[in-house]
C-alpha cells in the first residue's frame, strides 16, 4: 500500500515547482506593469542630465561629420533658430545651432538643445523651409522626445535585468546582458511616428509664431526629402525619419497648413 507514496511526493514536488514558476510569472507581470505604466517617474532624467547626455552625443556627431563654418550660413542658421527657440515650450535651454559638413539634406537634434543642419540642407532650402526644419528639431527637444525614449529604455532594461536574475538564480550571464543591450538599443534608435507627427505639427506652429513664415514650406521641404531620399545620411533621430512615412507626413503637413489658413 506504500507503493504510491513516491509518486505522490513527485506530484507534490511538481505542484510546488509549478507554484514557484507561477509566482515568477506574476512577479514578471507586476514588474512590466510598473515599468510601462510610469517609466518617467521611476527613471526620470533631470534637465542637467539631459544636457550632459546631449553634450556627449553632440561631440560624437561632430567628431564623425565635422562642421561647416561658413560665416553667412552660420549667422542665418542662428538667427532663425534662436527666434524659434525663444517661443518654444523650453526657451530656458541654451540652444546650440551648428552645420554638419555633409552634402546630404538632413537635420537632427540631440537632447538638451544641440541642433544640427547639414551643409546640403543649408544650400538647398529657403528661409521658410529652414524655419520648419529648425522648428521640427526644436520641437523634439522642447517635448523631450529623445529623453522619454531613454527613460523608457532604461526602465525596460532594468526590468530585464531583474527578470534575468530571477531566472538564473540571482546570476546574470554575459549572453543575457548582450540581449538587454540589444533591446535597449532598439528602443532608443529613432523617433516614433507619434513623435514625428508631433514635431512636424509643432514645427509648423513655431515657424508661423516666431517668424510669420508660410507653413506650406514644410510641405515643399518634405517633398525635397522624398525626391532625395536615397542621398540621405543615416543619422539616428534625424528629420528624415522612416522613408515609408514621408507621404504620410506630407499629407499631415498639407492638412495642418490648411487648418492654419494657408
Amino acid at each position: 500500500m506504500y507503493q504510491f507514496n513516491k509518486p505522490q511526493n513527485n506530484v507534490k514536488k511538481g505542484v510546488s515547482k509549478f507554484m514557484r514558476f507561477k509566482d515568477i510569472i506574476i512577479l514578471f507581470v507586476i514588474i512590466l506593469t510598473v515599468i510601462f505604466a510610469a517609466p518617467q517617474k521611476a527613471f526620470a532624467i533631470t534637465e542637467q542630465q539631459e544636457i550632459e547626455i546631449g553634450k556627449q552625443s553632440a561631440q560624437k556627431v561632430e567628431a564623425q561629420y565635422g562642421l561647416w563654418k561658413d560665416k553667412n550660413a552660420v549667422e542665418r542658421l542662428n538667427k532663425i533658430g534662436k527666434a524659434i527657440a525663444d517661443i518654444s515650450e523650453r526657451p530656458n535651454l541654451t540652444y546650440s545651432f551648428k552645420i554638419l559638413n555633409h552634402d546630404g539634406l538632413n537635420a537632427l537634434a540631440c537632447p538638451g538643445g544641440f541642433v544640427y543642419v547639414t551643409k546640403g540642407a543649408m544650400k538647398d532650402v529657403s528661409d521658410d523651409e529652414l524655419a520648419f526644419v529648425l522648428g521640427h528639431e526644436i520641437a523634439h527637444v522642447a517635448k523631450r522626445h529623445s529623453i522619454k525614449q531613454i527613460e523608457k529604455a532604461t526602465a525596460t532594461k532594468t526590468g530585464l535585468v531583474i527578470m534575468s536574475s530571477l531566472f538564473n538564480k540571482g546570476k546574470i550571464s554575459q549572453g543575457n546582458l548582450n540581449v538587454i543591450s540589444a533591446v535597449n538599443t532598439v528602443l532608443s534608435s529613432g523617433y516614433s511616428r507619434k513623435d514625428e507627427r508631433d514635431a512636424d505639427i509643432t514645427g509648423c506652429h513655431y515657424m508661423v509664431k516666431a517668424l510669420n513664415a508660410n507653413p506650406r514650406a514644410a510641405v515643399s521641404f518634405m517633398q525635397k526629402l522624398k525626391a532625395k531620399g536615397k542621398e540621405m545620411p543615416g543619422f539616428m533621430n534625424s528629420i528624415i525619419g522612416s522613408h515609408p512615412m514621408i507621404d504620410e507626413r506630407i499629407s499631415t503637413l498639407e492638412e495642418e497648413s490648411k487648418k492654419m489658413g494657408y
